[in-house]
């Protein structure tokens, strides 16, 4: 992933927890892996890489 700006990452957090809500978890992998890739490179220690991570669990199958 190219990094991007914080509000890219947290568009893209914001439309994979749409997936999720709306039962389309196949659809969520993708925008919630960029954002936590974001996260993880930028800055992995922030709360925002925590929610990405915490996010992104039930779309990974954890």
């Amino acid at each position: 992933m190219k990094a991007g700006p914080p509000d890219l990452a947290d568009a893209l957090l914001a439309l994979g927890r749409a997936h999720l809500a709306t039962g389309r978890v196949k659809e969520a992998r993708a925008p919630l892996a960029e954002a936590d890739a974001f996260w993880r490179a930028y800055d992995a220690q922030s709360r925002w890489a925590e929610r990405v991570t915490a996010a992104n669990a039930p779309a990974s199958g954890a």
